[in-house]
């Protein structure tokens, strides 16, 4: 059952990451080949990230996962909304909403 879960997860979010950029990549597919080879660099890094963030909550590794946010970057769920990767969850006490 893990191992579906794990590719459920995996299939998730590579869909998620080609519903997200495949139309900007289609939208800028005329481009030159440094700005057309920079978006497939891009694309790649964000499935990567998906793909790591799936490996981290399979593996209950909240903090390689909290790790893996922008500075600034949000996390909302069940137990509220925080910023910043020190702000996540890691196993600790609950964030205030």
């Amino acid at each position: 059952m893990a191992g579906t879960m794990r590719t459920s997860r995996f299939l998730a979010a590579a869909l998620v990451a080609g519903v997200l950029v495949a139309p900007v990549l289609h939208a800028q597919s005329r481009g030159d080949g440094a700005s057309r080879l920079q978006r497939l660099e891009d694309r790649a890094d964000i499935e990567r990230l998906l793909i790591e963030y799936g490996r981290t909550l399979d593996a209950r590794d909240f903090k390689a996962y909290a790790a893996l946010f922008a500075k600034d970057g949000v996390w909302s769920g069940g137990m509220g909304t925080v910023q910043g990767p020190a702000a996540i969850p890691t196993g600790g006490p609950a964030p205030k909403p």
